[in-house]
């Protein structure tokens, strides 16, 4: 959902952000639920208790329904085991619709497991709601595989093939005119159809301020993704402007206030703020002017605030509208980051939850460094530990016992949605206009 596997996809911003301020060719794409936040895009928030599943006052039973989306494709995942509570007992399989249905379950709070194979595991503890809407991004990755040529980049800029989706953005780097052979990394199994809109962005960075100089809308087209990097590339052509747009002031960042322990490190400006964003300024530091070429003419915009606190991997960051133009102070409502304790095992995982934020959904990512795949808790504000369920007959695992692994803890504010709201429907985990707080990662044996 985009722990965007998030994380949607803080990390993947960061990716993005620091390879067009530091010149890193790197190949970066959306996630859904990113950082630990993450599941597609985003899950990091959504949920219920600490591991108990004990009905609550409510009396009676009810049919509880889980749909599972794909983050890339939101097509329905199906044939996959989704579980009610800790013993294993209770299981269902989604359906063609991607649906997974318990009926005669006693009414009050539940907690959800789904365990695909194709995508991230996800489970949501004391969820009291009678149908869940979450959105899984895939543990396996694949690429759209571009060629063609490049006209009238200007000489020092760089380039960038954006193919923005309905509920994603995935980039490709280019550095000169001539022929270019570019991916985009899609979380997305080999063969899914991308249909996206093609734009073609120049880019000029100069003292550590990037800036988008020229925008080429290709249109609409769909790919087709691949499992090896440049393999069957599609053809795409790029012919720039020779006379460069104006380019005008989207936002002055006047200052940030960051949680402690944070040190601000750069400041973006985006198209909007959905989770298909496109990134139109970025400059290192904690304020300063954000300029750019803006081809979509937006009168609002989305301003991102990203900090980390050095060595121990922990990282902030905050998105929010403003008016284009605006003189803007970003303040945090996290005040300390959550923190976890490193050489944990067994099946529950305590962690120090942050503070400050009225709101703050908790959530805990396990990840394999060698598979890649990702086990996400997520929770409501206030918990302090998970507990992992009892694997019902037939799920093959995706943690083993005896197994290091890392763990991770994140908090995430939604403008105020409760985590009953955020699950209801995947409408509310495609956007990213929220504040996230994480700890770093660090060791957890199965």
């Amino acid at each position: 959902m985009k722990t965007k596997t998030t994380v949607k996809t803080t990390w993947n911003r960061l990716i993005e952000v620091l390879s067009l301020l530091f010149g890193t060719k790197v190949i970066t794409a959306r996630l859904g639920c990113i950082l630990v936040l993450a599941v597609g895009t985003i899950l990091s928030g959504c949920g219920g208790g600490s591991g108990s599943s004990a009905p609550g006052a409510a009396t009676g039973t009810v049919t509880i329904t889980v749909k599972l989306i794909d983050e890339a494709t939101q097509s329905p995942i199906q044939n996959v085991t989704v579980q009610l509570d800790a013993s294993g007992s209770t299981t269902t399989i989604t359906n063609s619709s991607g649906i997974a249905t318990f009926s005669g379950i006693g009414a009050g709070a539940h907690d959800i497991h789904a365990f695909p194979l194709s995508h991230n595991w996800i489970s949501a503890y004391g969820v009291n709601l009678t149908h869940v809407e979450l959105t899984l991004s895939s543990n396996v990755s694949s690429f759209v595989n571009l060629t063609g040529t490049i006209s009238n980049l200007t000489p020092a800029s760089s380039g960038r093939i954006v193919l923005k989706t309905a509920t994603s953005s995935y980039t490709g780097y280019f550095f000169s005119n001539g022929p270019h052979n570019t991916n985009t990394q899609s979380f997305a199994a080999p063969g899914s159809l991308i249909p996206s809109t093609v734009w073609g962005l120049e880019d000029s960075s100069v003292g550590g301020v990037t800036s988008v100089v020229d925008a080429v809308n290709l249109g609409p087209m769909t790919f087709t993704t691949n499992a090896v990097s440049g393999n069957s590339p599609s053809l795409l052509n790029i012919a720039f402007n020779v006379a460069k747009p104006a380019v005008t002031t989207l936002a002055n960042i006047s200052s940030v206030t960051a949680p402690s322990g944070i040190s601000v490190n750069s400041l973006t400006a985006y198209s909007d703020g959905s989770s298909s964003q496109i990134m139109l300024a970025a400059r290192s530091g904690a304020s300063g002017l954000l300029s750019a070429y803006d081809p979509f003419g937006v009168g609002t915009l989305a301003v991102m605030a990203v900090g980390n606190a050095g060595a121990g991997g922990a990282f902030w960051q905050k998105a929010e509208m403003i008016t284009k133009g605006a003189t803007h102070i970003m303040l945090a409502a996290i005040t300390n980051v959550p923190s976890i304790t490193a050489g944990q095992s067994g099946n529950t995982i305590t962690f120090t939850p942050a503070s400050g934020a009225a709101i703050g959904l908790p959530s805990v990512l396990i990840r394999d460094t060698v598979s890649r795949k990702r086990w996400v808790l997520v929770g409501p504000s206030g918990v302090s530990n998970f507990t992992l369920p009892t694997l019902p007959v037939g799920v093959t695992p995706i943690l083993f016992s005896g197994t290091n692994y890392q763990a991770s803890v994140s908090v995430t504010v939604y403008n105020a949605l409760t985590f009953e709201q955020f699950l209801s429907t995947t409408a509310n985990q495609n956007s990213m206009l929220f504040e996230v707080a994480q700890s770093g990662a660090v060791s957890y044996t199965r």
